[in-house]
């Protein structure tokens, strides 16, 4: 059950915004939705790759955009011409 003490002066819409915060973070409606169906392992899986693919894509673009920044003038020029493009890391195999 979740708790969330009102206190003195506060008023109910800021209680109930917390109240719906700390609903969001336990993740019920996550799962209540996640049970509704049933989804083959097969594709948790593959959802799961992609979305760790796309985290390590952004991570290593930020890496690259910091080094690039930490190089001073040399790092502008190289900066116009390798920020404008799209930067993809696929390793799946068509």
């Amino acid at each position: 059950m979740i708790v969330v003490p009102v206190k003195e002066g506060e008023s109910i819409d800021r209680a109930l915004k917390r109240l719906k915060r700390k609903f969001e973070k336990t993740g019920v409606v996550r799962e209540l939705r996640a049970r509704q169906k049933f989804t083959k392992p097969s594709v948790i899986k593959r959802e799961h790759k992609s979305v760790k693919q796309s985290m390590f894509s952004a991570c290593y673009q930020n890496k690259l955009i910091n080094s690039i920044t930490k190089l001073g003038k040399t790092g502008n020029a190289i900066a116009r011409f390798f920020l404008p493009l799209q930067i993809n890391i696929s390793h799946e195999s068509h």
